[in-house]
């Protein structure tokens, strides 16, 4: 009885050490068709897990990243402090001056510079005063010095184009302090400056200083104070002057966000859809 026994044991482990695996599904050609049995619980693998698809035309033309963009120019104006520059593509022949916050940094501009590219070279002054931090500034109160300041930076900057940029194609960008100046700016000299960014200004616009020549598009951050800049640009509205107010989703005070382009990109083409006066 034990020999059967035995014998009936080994006879048992041969026929389970013989039985046939499952074949993986990665293992499947990708040209075979796909099972329609297959349980809910095991999907299908796609098949570019096996053999990954050529990149799309549109990732492949999308404007790169920020940290991936060459580094901005720095164009020597005389007579005044350096200015950082991007140059737009030849035949964009815009004009898009930044002017940063308080003591803040004056590349911060690359958070929405693929966007700004496709209408205007980048120009960006650095403020007017010097900060306790070495290399920021901060904004005095003279725009025609400042406006002094903004002319002869593009006269510097056109020769590295081969061409004259167009200076009835300029817009104002401003963050913070820096929007106060750019929307001082479009009050003294409407017709110069008649496209206006004003990103999270410390306050509401002045709304008797405008005229309806301009086009003033108020930008706030998700995370930041705002109700002042939505009802500015209401009342703007209501006074008959083109205003828009935009926000950037993700951003506190001092940041862009993670949706800089798309968000300055609709609005620089809101701008710049209007014509100058």
């Amino acid at each position: 009885m034990r020999r059967l026994r035995l014998a009936l044991v080994l006879v048992g482990l041969a026929s389970c050490a013989e039985a046939p695996v499952a074949a993986p599904r990665a293992a499947v050609s990708p040209s075979a068709p796909v099972d329609v049995a297959t349980p809910a619980t095991e999907p299908a693998i796609p098949s570019q897990a096996v053999s990954p698809p050529e990149p799309t035309p549109s990732a492949v033309t999308e404007p790169p990243a920020a940290e991936m963009r060459p580094l901005p120019l720095l164009v020597p104006v005389p007579g005044d402090k350096p200015v950082r520059v991007a140059l737009a593509p030849s035949g964009v022949d815009g004009v898009i001056v930044y002017f940063h916050g308080v003591c803040g940094d004056a590349e911060a501009f690359r958070a929405f510079e693929g966007a700004a590219l496709r209408f205007g070279t980048l120009i960006s002054l650095s403020g007017d005063e010097r900060c306790d931090t070495p290399g920021r500034f901060r904004w005095g109160l003279d725009v025609r010095s400042q406006r002094r300041r903004i002319g002869a930076a593009m006269a510097a900057v056109s020769p590295l184009r081969g061409a004259p940029l167009d200076r009835s194609r300029v817009v104002l960008v401003g963050y913070s302090q820096g929007a106060l100046r750019v929307e001082a700016l479009g009050v003294a000299y409407p017709e110069e400056f008649p496209r206006l960014v004003v990103i999270a200004g410390p306050r509401a616009p002045h709304l008797d200083g405008f005229r309806k020549s301009q086009s003033i598009a108020l930008v706030g951050g998700a995370w930041d104070l705002r109700t002042h800049l939505m009802e500015g640009a209401a009342k703007l509205v209501r006074r008959g002057l083109r205003a828009e107010y935009t926000e950037l989703p993700g951003a506190r005070h001092g940041q862009y966000g993670p949706e800089a382009e798309r968000v300055l990109g609709e609005v620089f083409t809101w701008l710049y859809a209007a014509p100058a006066p």
